[in-house]
This record gives C-alpha cells, sequence and structure tokens, in this order.
C-alpha cells in the first residue's frame, strides 16, 4: 500500500500490478481450507509483492 502513494508516479505499482495482486487476493480467499473446524487461508509471500 505504500507503494501507492509514493511521491514519485513512475513507483506507483500500475493498474495491472494491482489487478493481478487483487486477483491472487480473491483466489487465495477463495481457497479456503477448514482444519478441525478452523477456517484457514494464506496468502503467500504477499507482504514482499507489495513491497516490491
Amino acid at each position: 500500500m505504500k507503494k501507492c502513494w509514493d511521491s514519485d508516479p513512475s513507483n506507483r505499482p500500475t493498474i495491472a500490478i494491482l489487478e493481478n495482486v487483487i486477483s491472487e487476493w480473491i483466489i487465495y480467499v477463495n481457497d479456503i481450507d477448514v482444519v478441525d473446524g478452523n477456517y484457514t487461508f494464506e496468502v503467500s509471500d504477499i507482504d514482499n509483492q507489495l513491497k516490491k
């Protein structure tokens, strides 16, 4: 999210990159596993993707 507010517009993510990240979130959220009655899901490496 910090990249979206970068003072240099050329450092901000493009709409295509944002769409890709959000699409991945949706896929992972829709891939929820139920283990022992608890809903768990993991968004792999999302923090690192957003810091790039």
